[in-house]
């Protein structure tokens, strides 16, 4: 994925290293590319208020700042999800629910 933004290049002892600094905002197209969904989805997003955004001349732009806030939430849901599903398998829950049935 190639988003264009700025960056700088420092040489320390002969040694180059370059720092990326993120866009301050994206395209609905390059977000649903970095969010893995539908430009429908991202656009549902916006509109949920999820994700702040803002128009210019008819394109929506979506800021960078939240759009990170809000990856970074749903990974750690994602990590509470994995956590969740391990200790259901560790009380073998999962087990008792087919006796249940």
């Amino acid at each position: 994925m190639t988003f264009i933004a700025p960056h700088t290049a420092t040489t320390i002892d002969g040694l180059t290293i370059e720092r990326f600094t993120p866009p301050t905002e994206l395209t609905i197209e390059q977000t649903a590319r970095f969010l893995r969904m539908s430009e429908r989805h991202v656009n549902d997003l916006l509109d949920a208020g999820r994700v702040a955004s803002r128009q210019e001349n008819g394109e929506r732009l979506v800021q960078w700042e939240s759009l990170s806030e809000f990856e970074q939430e749903r990974e750690r849901g994602h990590k509470r999800l994995d956590e969740m599903i391990r200790w259901e398998q560790e009380l073998g829950l999962h087990e008792m629910e087919k006796y249940n049935d």
